[in-house]
Order: structure tokens, then sequence, then C-alpha cells
């Protein structure tokens, strides 16, 4: 999608969940994450799949692989077909069978999804069946015929009706010749491809079998390489940042194509974000369904991709139950992070406990001195100033009037005093405090932090510290008055 050599980071989750797992700042995107989610989520191709009765361990299948030429039958051998089976969580899982010459009844063992501890998550579909037929330099015509798959229990795996297998295959080297779904599940035919030099090998012709309903016809269903995707599949929704959106002169709701993961896409932007959260600062990010992805991947006869991480909620509760559970299951091979128990170990981390603390202590350390300085300051100025008040004293003022003179200047120079320190504090924080939040490996966060100041907290510290000042200048005045006496009035007896 980027320009050629600019990289991007691809992330693909399912939109259904996305709402519970990604939430974004209202400066970084103008959409709800719902919205982007149901965005996402529009354009998940309609495929119907397989659906495999009951909760089998294993697939049989019966199959006939005839080959023109029996002198070349070796060559033919080992015919790999894989079965794409999904699960009730959506992953998919790549079941290989390898078929040779003659009927064949291969098994499938679905038990090895589980892992060693595990369990599968059934009900479970066929999504797709995919052929590689070999490609030697010398080669033959053949046919091969997937007669019936069937569960361990002899239950037949069939199509739901109103539904049909389409197929297509990524490249031409082997013609087709024959296509056939009446008997059985399919049977197809090739030509022998052209000879060629025995050093000039080829990679298997992939040909991949997805159900689909059966008014959807073959042409443009499959995506052809080098080529973008047909109109069965449509403008893949996708999310980018803002500044990969710049870069291309994109907006919410217009199309491109694009390469996107090495490949020619057309694309519809269903929103554009700041950042997205986790992603390395200095790359773009584009953001996909990941339903819609796997089913983009089949229909580009490419390999399923398995899930890098999993998400999972406890419905509001406790998750350190969970987590301990999930983390004595060492045989699974997976890294559990615990968010609440992360954000409570980050909260009590004595680390940053100890900076707090640090600051507040610098806090009422600095606001000592400024408190002390202050004293000695103003009582200087009332020493300074007694032969003054004396004078206004001798006028007729009482000392309250005086004393509110003397408040009302101080007052005066404690506002202007804490207006530009907090003016300059803020200016100081918004440039230091981004730049001091890091992630565990010392770089920086992505999105970038915000600064945020609570208004009422800091006009209350400000209210704190004026009135301390305040205090402060009253009670030197106090102090002054009864150090200098009584200074007769005007008009007053002696």
């Amino acid at each position: 999608m980027p320009s050629p050599g600019e990289e991007v980071t691809l992330l693909a989750v399912d939109a259904a969940d996305l709402p519970g797992m990604l939430r974004l700042r209202p400066d970084l995107s103008a959409d709800p994450v719902a919205a982007l989610a149901t965005r996402l989520a529009a354009a998940r191709p309609d495929l119907p799949g397989l659906p495999i009765p009951g909760r089998p361990e294993r697939l049989t299948l019966r199959t006939r692989l005839t080959v023109d030429d029996p002198a070349l039958a070796d060559e033919y051998g080992a015919v790999p077909l894989t079965l794409v089976i999904a699960d009730a969580e959506g992953v998919r899982h790549p079941v290989r069978v390898v078929l040779g010459p003659g009927e064949s009844r291969p098994t499938a063992d679905l038990s090895a999804l589980r892992g060693r501890a595990g369990r599968l998550a059934y009900p479970l579909t066929v999504a797709a069946i995919v052929l590689d037929v070999p490609l030697p330099a010398t080669g033959s015509g053949l046919e091969l015929a997937v007669e019936r798959i069937e569960t361990d229990a002899g239950t037949a795996v069939t199509p739901p009706p109103g539904t049909r297998l389409a197929h297509g295959a990524a490249t031409g080297y082997a013609a087709e010749r024959r296509y056939d779904t009446g008997r059985g599940l399919f049977a197809i035919g090739f030509d022998a491809p052209a000879p060629r030099d025995p050093y000039d090998a080829l990679a298997p012709q992939r040909v991949t079998f997805v159900p689909v309903r059966a008014a959807v016809p073959d042409a443009g269903l499959f995506t052809a390489v080098g080529s973008p995707q047909g109109p069965f599949l449509g403008p893949l929704p996708v999310v980018v940042t803002a500044d990969l959106a710049a870069g291309r002169n994109l907006t919410t709701g217009s199309r491109a194509t694009v390469t996107l993961d090495r490949r020619p896409t057309l694309i519809t932007v269903a929103g554009i974000v700041a950042k997205v959260p986790g992603t390395p600062p200095d790359r773009p990010a584009v953001l996909v369904d990941w339903r819609t992805m796997q089913s983009w991947d089949l229909l580009a006869h490419r390999a399923p991709r398995p899930p890098a991480e999993w998400w999972l909620g406890t419905g509001g509760a406790d998750t350190s139950a969970a987590a301990a559970e999930l983390g004595r299951h060492r045989e699974w091979d997976v890294t559990v992070v615990d968010l609440s128990s992360l954000a409570r170990g980050l909260r009590d981390d004595p680390l940053a406990a100890g900076l707090q603390g640090a600051l507040v202590l610098g806090f009422l350390a600095a606001l000592v001195f400024a408190a002390l300085g202050f004293a000695v300051d103003a009582a200087v100025t009332l020493r300074e100033r007694a032969a003054e008040f004396a004078v206004l004293r001798a006028l007729g003022m009482g000392f309250r009037q005086v004393l509110g003179l003397l408040l009302v200047e101080q007052a005066f120079l404690i506002g202007l005093s804490l207006a530009a320190g907090t003016a300059v504090a803020l200016a100081v924080a918004a440039l230091v405090v981004p730049h001091l939040v890091l992630t565990g490996q010392a770089t920086a966060v992505t999105p970038e932090v915000t600064l945020e100041i609570p208004p009422l907290p800091v006009l209350a510290l400000l209210a704190g510290v004026a009135a301390l000042l305040l205090v402060i200048v009253a009670g030197l005045a106090g102090a002054l008055r009864r150090g200098a006496g009584r200074a007769p009035l005007i008009g007053e007896d002696r």
C-alpha cells in the first residue's frame, strides 16, 4: 500500500470483537470504534463451507487418481491434498493428506489440531479443499476424483443445500479439461503440461475448491496472481493511519488500488485514525478484518495464517485466576499477559512509586523554601515600610485598613507569580512529559502521550498556596503591629 520501499504494519483482528479490544482517544479518530468495526466487517465474503457433522477425531477420504500414461505414474506418486478446517473460533487449520495413483482412502487426523493438551472447538467446517498438482518436466494428463469425505462415525460431509463447490487454479501450466460435481464431491482432469528442461523446476499447480452459493459464478471468484480481486470480493475495507492517508490522498470512503501484502488490492477506506495503539511509531499502519483476510487468502490460493495473539475476556470478573490457569499449561508454549495484573503491577511498581514520592517530596520542599523566602522578603519589606505605615496610622487609618491595603498589594504580587509559574510549569510539562513516557524497551509509545492537567485540582492547589502566603503576610503584619506599638492618630490626646 505504501510507496515502493516503504513498509507498513498490517494488523488483522476480528471486527466483531474490536470494540472490546481497541480504545481510541477522541483526538485519534473522528469515528467511534464500533462504527469502524461495522465498516471493516461489511465485506466479509459469504463462504458457507462444508459442515462436518458430529464431533469427529478423523476424516476419511475416498479418492481415485488416474494417470493417462502409466509409465509416468511415479511422477504422481504423492499428490498433496489439503483440507482447510475451520473451527468454532474461526481459526483455519491446514490438514494434509497424500494421494497416490489408483483408489485410496487416506485419513485426515483432526486430533492433531488440538495440540498436546487442548480440545477441538466444535463444530468444524471444511472451508476449502486445496489440491497441488505436480508439474514434472515430462508429465502426463490425469484425473482426480474425491468421491466422498466421511467422519469416523461414517457420516458423509456434503455441501449444504443451495451451495456448490466452485474451483479455480493459481496458474495454467496444466490446462483443465474436465470438472464434474455430479458424482461425489468433485472430479477434475488436466492435460499434460508442456515438456521442458528437467532443470526448469516448477512449483505444483494449486487448485482451490471452495463451497459457495449456487448462484455465484466461478468467473471473478478467485484472485489471479498479480491481479486485484474480482467482483465477488469487491473492495477490501481498511482503516489506515493519517500519515498513510495523507501520502496517498485518501479520505474516508475513497477507493484506491494499492499494493497490500505484496499483491495488488482494491481497497476502500473505512476510517482514518491518527495512530493505532501498539504499532511502531515510525511506521504507518493498516487495520483489516481477520475473517475477511482469511477468506481473501483462501480465494488467492494462499495457505491460512495462524493467529499471532488471542485476546480473552472474563466478563468483568477477576482475571488473575484465568491467567494462572493458562500459565499452568506450559505445553501450550504461549506467553500469558494479564492486562489487569499488568496495570496493577505498573501502578504498584516500587520504581514508579519512588519516582512519584520523590516528585511529591520535591514539591513539598520547594513549597517550604518558597514560603520561607516569601516570609523573609515580606518581613524585610514590612520593616522597611514601618514608618510609612505609621504615617498612615497617624493620618487616621486603622490597623484593619492598613492590613487590607497590604493584603491587596501582596495578593497582586502573589497572583502574578502564581500565574507566571503555572504557565512555565505547563509549558515545561508539555515539552518534557511526552518524551519521558517510554515502553519497556525504552522506545516511544504509540500513540503519543497527551498531557492532561485536571483543572480543579490545579485551581485548588493554587488557592491553597495563595492562602498560605496571605496568611504569612497577615501574621507578619500582626507581629509588626505588636512590635511597633500603637501610633497616635491626629486629634487624639497624647
